[in-house]
């Protein structure tokens, strides 16, 4: 996965949709691109973190629509 550990299994919020690309994971074999939309997604620096984070501090993660679970 391309997705940052750090961020595997934590609630965000998507905040803005970059339109569709070929997703990396299968375009590299050639033998289809498997297009998905990219999205920009907010996390807290408390729900990363934990309750010693600052509480403006946030992390925008850019994650294909495979990465993300509905909460």
């Amino acid at each position: 996965t391309r997705l940052p550990r750090y961020i595997r299994g934590k609630t965000g919020t998507v905040s803005y949709d970059h339109g569709v690309f070929a997703f990396p994971d299968t375009s590299v074999s050639g033998v289809h691109s498997d297009p998905q939309h990219v999205y920009s997604v907010r996390f807290s620096g408390e729900e990363l973190w934990g309750d010693d984070a600052n509480a403006n501090s946030c992390v925008y993660i850019d994650m294909f629509d495979t990465y993300i679970k509905l909460a």
